[in-house]
């Protein structure tokens, strides 16, 4: 049975998994790791977050178990009702510290802001909001390529060539090839929330590189030629 783009060994870790998880008793490592493997790579979401939420009622608390299920309803889900209840998640994780999981939160909140705001002009928060969760994602986990990728779209779209240029070049320097030991959630969540293995985009973001490298120049030659046109002036 197809089941994504699993493959035969991926299912049978899911199926194994799935013949042993109760979610009363199961460690929550356990359903964290299930509820992952049906995001990814089996995209059954809904099954994620009926995994989520049997954490969320042992667990109130459970910082992974919000920032999944937010991401299911901002990649899956995406009505509005499931876009505020990402947001009312995300927010409550910014008050905890979880150490790698922050920089995943402040990256999404982005996106499930941008996403509400596109439903209702009334969701809607500063640009210089953005840029501070945008800048601390990458303060925080500065060998991603998705949150130096996000905020240089930002900068760009501020006017910061320079800036841009910056965090595309240390986003290209970031990728890197999957390591044999890794499990099959490590390699989903690099693929999926930091980028680090997507090397399809590599191409892509090379371009957006050089494009902003020479709207770089063609600046300065403006402002050069413009220069020298006020000193023609001023001779006269």
């Amino acid at each position: 049975m197809s089941r994504g783009h699993a493959t035969p060994e991926e299912i049978r870790e899911v199926e194994e998994l799935e013949r042993v998880i109760d979610f009363e008793s199961s460690s929550i490592e356990d359903l964290l790791k299930l509820g992952q493997l049906y995001i990814e790579p089996c995209h059954e979401e809904e099954k994620a977050i009926e995994v989520f939420e049997a954490i969320l009622k042992r667990d109130p608390g459970n910082v992974w178990a919000k920032y999944w299920i937010a991401y299911c309803c901002v990649n899956y889900l995406m009505d509005e009702d499931s876009l505020k209840r990402a947001k009312d998640l995300l927010d409550s994780c910014l008050s905890d510290v979880f150490g790698k999981g922050n920089a995943a939160v402040y990256l999404l909140l982005v996106r499930v802001i941008d996403e509400l705001h596109y439903i209702d002009k009334k969701y809607r928060i500063s640009e210089k909001e953005k840029l501070n969760l945008l800048e601390e994602s990458v303060r925080l986990e500065p060998n991603w390529v998705s949150n130096r990728m996000n905020l240089a779209w930002l900068y760009k779209k501020l006017g910061r060539i320079d800036d841009a240029i910056y965090q595309i070049e240390k986003a290209l320097e970031n990728f890197i090839s999957p390591e044999s030991g890794w499990s099959t959630i490590q390699y989903y969540f690099e693929d999926a929330v930091t980028w680090r293995v997507s090397e399809s985009w590599i191409e892509d973001f090379q371009k957006e590189l050089e494009e902003l490298k020479n709207k770089k120049v063609q600046g300065k030659l403006t402002k050069l030629i413009k220069n020298f046109l006020n000193k023609l002036k001023w001779r006269k």
